[in-house]
């Protein structure tokens, strides 16, 4: 019996290896703008100098977009860092959400919308504490990002924000 399951797990990482396609209905297929791989360009920021690569891809048999984010700091305050998450976008019924996960053990889930052509916004849903949005908005080759953060009755401050691009 397991030599039998032997070729079945050699041919699993082939399975997951091929890249998946959005089903046509899918509310997903409006991200479609995010997918690839993107390199941050290496702007010095009050963190420090970040180097970094991002990546949206589509997983689950076109039932989810993970978005992997990998930066580390090389330079300044954060020197010597490295910040890690893990982002799902998946549609739940006629709304769309995401759920973010990160090295530092924060786990934020997001209503989703898309405001305009190519920008998409995550916003925390309503939880005790501070609240969220994670900005992204292409155009071209070149995928801004803005992360900001709400104390409980203040307004959305900028956190942190970049750029990167599409390799």
């Amino acid at each position: 019996m397991r030599r039998a399951a032997l070729p079945l797990l050699l041919c699993c990482p082939v399975l997951f290896a091929q890249p998946q396609a959005i089903p046509a209905a899918s509310p997903l297929r409006q991200f479609s703008f995010l997918l690839g791989s993107w390199t941050a360009e290496t702007q010095s920021t009050e963190l420090g100098k970040p180097e970094g690569v991002c990546s949206f891809a589509v997983d689950l048999g076109g039932h989810t977009i993970v978005r992997r984010n990998r930066v580390s700091y090389t330079s300044g305050k954060d020197a010597g860092t490295t910040h890690e998450d893990l982002l799902i976008l998946y549609s739940e019924g006629a709304a769309l959400r995401a759920i973010y996960f990160d090295s530092e053990g924060h786990v934020i889930r997001y209503q989703v919308s898309l405001p305009a052509p190519a920008t998409v916004v995550f916003e925390s849903e309503a939880a005790p504490g501070p609240r969220y949005r994670l900005t992204h908005a292409v155009e071209g080759n070149r995928l801004e990002t803005k992360f900001e953060v709400a104390p409980p009755g203040q307004p959305f401050q900028t956190y942190v924000s970049g750029a990167a691009i599409r390799k």
